[in-house]
């Protein structure tokens, strides 16, 4: 009975946010429509901006990797490393490179369409607004 009683207090909250928001629509459709196409455009842009930092991030990592085989490469020829260390080092450097190539087509393909899809809200929005 407990959980009947709970699940009866949940449905009335949820109907009751549902009222209140059907309701602050029909008193100001505009305004209402005007509210959730900016909220829109702000997702769609925190989520450009988070693709795009996802992708620098795996660019400069990229290039932090590759200055590391290179380092490691001169710690072999200099004796600072044995065959055996680099050997570790470098597998672990060459696996990390192949896995981030193979991220960066991904994340660009991810970011162009995060890009598409903020241009096509950015185009489509304002037709809401005129409803």
């Amino acid at each position: 009975m407990p959980r009947t009683v709970k699940a009866l207090h949940l449905w009335e909250a949820v109907l009751k946010a549902i009222q209140t928001v059907v309701q602050a629509a029909q008193a100001d459709r505009k305004a209402f429509i005007t509210h959730l196409t900016a909220k829109q455009s702000d997702q769609l842009k925190k989520e450009l901006t988070g693709k795009r930092k996802e992708l620098d991030q795996a660019r400069k990592r990229l290039a932090e990797v590759d200055n590391l085989i290179a380092a490691t490469f001169e710690k072999l020829v200099t004796g600072i490393l044995t065959d055996e260390e680099f050997g570790q080092l470098n597998g672990r450097y060459l696996a990390e490179q192949e896995t981030l190539k193979a991220q960066l087509p991904v994340l660009k393909r991810n970011l162009s369409n995060s890009r598409t899809n903020l241009t096509t809200w950015e185009n489509f929005s304002p037709l809401l607004t005129g409803i």
